[in-house]
């Protein structure tokens, strides 16, 4: 962090610089003003953040050919999460030196042909949730949606998978008079003819006015939660 202060005008700047070291330090004590000189080693920093490239896209190329070999989504998902990763770290370079001396680890066309693949191999991927309620069917549905799985409206269409919800809430103390603070578990077991069953559970507490208020708050949140978990099960199944 660097201040800088002159009358009642204040500038702050915040910024994550690799390769920096304090050089110099003074204290004006009269105004009370401490001072640090901060010096860049550009070719330093540069040097760490191309490591981090080279280690990333090895990571990447492992991933891709495990996805290759193994068709698992999860090795998939994790191979675009790394092509977004690398764009950070081209946007780190930039700070240094020109960010084109980084070459991409995949070409937009290689991403898209991914992208492909995932759709097709999750189209195959059918669920239906039988869950008996309001308020976690239909938003739990559109995040499984979002990741390219059908998500059924009856059992009739033979889901590959069947997803029960049960959401249960616990009532916590809390010392504000006029307001109420529950805890709400949403537990999802999954079960298909190719699989052992197996759940995942998300939770998380909030206060409010009301329990519905309470659980507005948090429902996204946990609804999320479990849906990351159950991707990662299915996919890596």
């Amino acid at each position: 962090d660097v201040n800088q202060s002159q009358g009642n005008v204040e500038i702050k700047a915040e910024a994550d610089l690799r390769g920096v070291e304090i050089v110099e330090r003074f204290e004006d004590a009269e105004n009370k003003v401490f001072y640090a000189l901060a010096a860049l080693d550009k070719l330093k920093a540069r040097n760490l953040v191309a490591q981090d490239a080279t280690q990333l896209k090895a990571t990447l190329q492992s991933k891709l050919e495990l996805f290759n070999k193994e068709g698992r989504l999860t090795d998939a998902n994790e191979v675009l999460a790394l092509t977004d990763k690398f764009q950070n770290i081209k946007k780190e370079y930039s700070v240094y030196g020109s960010p084109e001396l980084l070459v991409d680890p995949m070409s937009a066309a290689e991403i898209e042909s991914l992208k492909t693949k995932i759709r097709e191999k999750t189209a195959s991927q059918t669920l239906f949730i039988d869950y008996q309620g309001e308020g976690v069917r239909e938003p739990l549905g559109n995040c499984l949606s979002e990741k390219g799985f059908r998500v059924l409206e009856t059992r009739d269409g033979n889901p590959k998978y069947t997803v029960k919800a049960t959401l249960s809430e616990f009532q916590q103390k809390i010392s504000i008079e006029g307001w109420v603070s529950y805890e709400f578990a949403l537990k999802v077991t999954v079960s298909g003819a190719t699989l052992s069953p197996f759940a995942v559970t998300g939770s998380k507490a909030s206060p409010g006015r009301t329990k519905q208020a309470c659980f507005d708050k948090v429902k996204e949140e946990i609804i999320a939660e479990v849906c990351s978990k159950l991707l990662k099960s299915i996919n890596g199944i």
